[in-house]
């Protein structure tokens, strides 16, 4: 099943929509900004962190027209103030590394507005049609199309319904080839885990939400077999688990949750209730300066009897052992060394 989705160069949802949208300049409208990995000429975005992220109406990508994006796609962007006019030319000597954003974001959704700027994209004009030029904070924005990626700008994408998208603008090189397939194969073999401990978890789910634990560690700057690990020990990847007021995978309490404005409903959600733990755990892991031990303790019995020093360290010992199982099958498999380091120059990796 999964190779058969793989195998896709672009997924259908990406380049067509069913929904024609007639909308006046000025139209506003709220948009998701895009979740998933997003992968430029091989180096991954945080998409979220960035001032302006990719979003995605009527099941299109759209890309912010910035100096940021044009140093990493490899174009020039000129502005004419009387036409109001935007000229994209690709010029591959201007591409560079991508730079993190020195100010970190956490979007979500964002309001954006319809834009009367016209986009002329190495000579082509865009003719806005079921797809029109937006604004966000003065930036404008064009869909990523079949016609517009391969047309226009010359490039090439590639989708994976689990790991997100990857975009090529070098000659030459498919997006397809920019594809980490050892990586997606890691995934696979954490989600094979969790479901020898999960049986009802379907390979998609299971898929689905290692993919989950990836993002948000690297939001949050997390080690991910440390969540995979929390996670089972609190519900054994169950989102539905429920047990004396704590919810969900990672069994947030319903007092905590509604003091961050989450309902009980909310928490049965995998993305808000991984979110906030992750979130939470982080926090507690810099209050206590990075000691796991405290941090998990913490998250388990709260932080009053940590700070007394009446803890257990029950808790903390099970989800270091789950941890080391986990670290141990990897290892098994290949992908990590006995030590718990990711074995990216193996020979499974270059092959």
């Amino acid at each position: 099943m999964f190779k058969r989705m793989i195998s896709l160069s672009i997924m259908i949802i990406l380049i067509f929509s069913t929904s024609v949208v007639s909308a006046e300049v000025g139209y506003e409208a709220e948009v998701k900004v895009y979740d998933k990995g997003l992968y430029i000429n091989s180096e991954k975005i945080i998409n979220y962190h960035s001032l302006y992220p990719y979003f995605i109406y009527n099941d299109i990508l759209y890309l912010p027209l910035t100096v940021q994006n044009s140093h990493i796609l490899g174009f020039v962007l000129k502005w004419d103030e009387e036409t109001r006019t935007i000229t994209v030319t690709s010029d591959e000597s201007t591409r560079d590394n991508y730079k993190e954003p020195w100010m970190k974001h956490d979007w979500k959704t964002i309001e954006v507005h319809k834009s009367d700027i016209k986009v002329i994209i190495n000579d082509k004009e865009y003719i806005p049609k079921e797809f029109p030029v937006f604004e966000f904070n003065y930036i404008a924005y064009v869909p990523l199309t079949f016609s517009v990626v391969h047309d226009y700008f010359g490039w090439d994408l590639y989708y994976n319904p689990f790991t997100g998208i990857y975009i090529s603008s070098e000659e030459g090189v498919s997006a397809l080839s920019t594809f980490d397939e050892y990586a997606f194969e890691y995934d696979k073999a954490l989600a094979e885990y969790a479901r020898s401990i999960n049986s009802e978890l379907s390979e998609e789910d299971a898929l689905n939400l290692i993919m989950l634990i990836k993002e948000k560690c690297a939001l949050y700057d997390m080690d991910e077999l440390l969540i995979f690990a929390t996670i089972w020990q609190e519900s054994n990847f169950n989102s539905k688990d429920y047990y004396q007021g704590a919810i969900g995978l990672m069994q947030i309490m319903k007092s905590t949750g509604a003091s961050a404005g989450l309902t009980p409903e909310m928490l049965y959600d995998p993305e808000i209730n991984v979110d906030f733990g992750v979130r939470y755990l982080k926090d507690k892991l810099d209050t206590y300066k990075g000691s796991e031990e405290l941090a998990l303790s913490a998250y388990n019995q709260g932080i009053t009897r940590v700070n007394r020093g009446n803890y257990s360290t029950r808790y903390y010992n099970n989800v270091m052992a789950k941890k080391a199982k986990v670290e141990a099958y990897l290892s098994e498999k290949g992908f990590i060394s006995p030590g718990g380091v990711e074995q990216v120059n193996s020979d499974k990796a270059e092959q």
